[in-house]
């Protein structure tokens, strides 16, 4: 019996067949793989709900693991994005992701942004430690991140100013400290839990009228339909 994510699968492929008679064959290899990935959240939607929030890292190879980007890893990365020079900062970028990602949960592994010479000399360093392929690095990546890097759902991940309001306010409303919001969850899960805090206040305020319903299916769900339009337009462009 076929399972719940190759027949959301057939599905997908059929829908995009019936409504703009695009098939398989003319999917690239990168939407293949998204699309795998997105029926398979929708097969499983708190699957990585629940692995990050049990501090669950993806293992890249032995000895080497991915975090998901928590807050304070992510204000780095936009500070990082800051003094890169054009034209070297894809490959100097994705050097700082991966060290981001290796030490997403130690403060201490992120001193201030200074110069380019630094920082460098910082990641490059970091990267030579690695005991992994590029091959294996591409897959941990895209376990964590799929084809959009630090993508949120739809969701915009506020200016780093805003962080502190966010952390701040989890931790008047559920008792976790502050500190362990910017450095102990991921800025995904982080913004998941203030985006559910917010409802439950809203709702709460109005009566519970009109209240989101959304969850982590409907994100799922939403996400690829998504792709599906993004593919079918694609194709009918190139066509």
């Amino acid at each position: 019996m076929e399972d719940k994510a190759t027949l959301l699968l057939a599905e997908a492929l059929a829908d995009m067949k019936s409504r703009q008679g695009v098939n398989l064959a003319d999917l690239e290899p990168g939407e293949v793989v998204a699309l795998v990935r997105a029926v398979g959240r929708v097969a499983e939607p708190y699957a990585e709900v629940n692995a990050d929030a049990a501090g669950i890292p993806v293992r890249v190879a032995p000895g080497v693991w991915f975090w998901h980007l928590t807050c304070g890893a992510s204000v780095w990365l936009d500070e990082v994005e800051r003094i890169l020079p054009r034209g070297t900062a894809n490959e100097l970028y994705r050097l700082c992701l991966v060290y981001a990602c290796c030490n997403a949960r130690r403060r201490d592994a992120f001193p201030p942004v200074g110069g380019l010479r630094d920082l460098e000399e910082l990641v490059q360093g970091h990267f030579r430690t690695l005991a992994c392929t590029p091959q294996e690095i591409n897959a941990g990546l895209d376990a964590l991140f799929g084809l959009k890097p630090r993508e949120t759902d739809g969701n915009d991940v506020p200016e780093a100013a805003s962080w502190a309001a966010i952390c701040s306010r989890l931790e008047m409303q559920t008792g976790i400290p502050a500190d362990e919001w910017m450095w102990e969850r991921s800025g995904k899960y982080m913004l998941r839990c203030y985006r559910d805090l917010k409802k439950v206040s809203d709702a709460l305020g109005r009566g519970g009228d009109d209240a989101d319903s959304g969850d982590e299916l409907d994100y799922a769900v939403n996400a690829l339909q998504r792709l599906k339009l993004d593919i079918m337009r694609r194709v009918k462009k190139n066509g």
